[in-house]
Parts: C-alpha cells; structure tokens; sequence
C-alpha cells in the first residue's frame, strides 16, 4: 500500500522562486546550493519571458526559472548565497511557503539539508546513498 502520510499545511518547507538570464548560470547556482545542503532540489524552467520596470523603462527579457525546495529554517543562508553568486543586480527571489509535503518526501527533504557534524568523514561531505537522488515518480509510458 503506498504512503500517504503527509506533513501538514504549515510545516518546515519552502520553494525559492529566483530567475536568471540563461540556464548554464541557473544550472551553477543550484549545483552549488545543494553542495552546499541549503537546499535539497532544483527545478530549471528554460523559456520564461519576463517584463518589468528597471531605471524608468519596462523591458523584456528571456530568463530561467529556477524553483529551490528547502526547510524555512535555511532559506535565509539559501537566499544569501544566491544573493553571493546571481549576476544581477537585484536578484529576484522570493520566499513561497509549502502546505503539505508527502511524508517521505519530506524527510528526504529534510535529511538533505541537515548540517552535517564537520568531523563526519563519509565521502562527498557525508551524503548516504537516499542523499544521491531524489525520489522519482515511474516515466509514463512511450507507446
């Protein structure tokens, strides 16, 4: 029988919505954060066009999306380094609240952003084999 257990609508989690110019740069930040276990996914959404007011002119851009699941607990250290590598000038991002989170899902959230004890030794900063990738839904079938 499946797990249904979910944590309830005002739980610990968090999504970073930020934008970038291209993918590559996008792609480098969120490698980085999770790196760095302040944040556990990233979703790269290529294709989005952005208007806004910048200096007086609204302009156009072409950007990515990138979506960044957490625990609110670090999404203040998340933010700060974004704010550290992003290459605009004011960075877009924004904090979205998540209501419930699958059981499992969460805690394997939760467990990839964990500080770890700087005297644990296991290879690649002490991720465990769960840490590797996230829990992936069957692909539908081609035919």
């Amino acid at each position: 029988m499946p797990e249904t257990t979910c944590i309830p609508e005002g739980g610990p989690f968090a999504m970073l919505y930020t934008t970038f110019p291209e993918a590559a740069l996008a792609l480098g930040v969120a490698r980085t954060l999770i790196d760095e276990r302040l944040v556990a996914c990233a979703n790269l959404l290529p294709g989005m066009r952005s208007l806004y007011r910048w200096q007086g002119q609204v302009e156009s851009a072409d950007e990515v999306v990138l979506l960044l699941k957490t625990t609110t607990a670090r999404i203040p250290e998340a933010m700060a380094r974004i704010a550290q590598l992003h290459p605009y000038e004011v960075p877009c991002m924004v904090e979205v609240p998540l209501g419930a989170v699958h059981g499992s899902y969460g805690e394997w959230l939760r467990e990839c952003v964990r500080e770890r004890d700087p005297e644990d030794q296991r290879p690649h900063g002490g991720e465990t084999s769960r840490d590797a990738q996230a829990p992936r839904p069957p692909l539908p079938d081609a035919g």
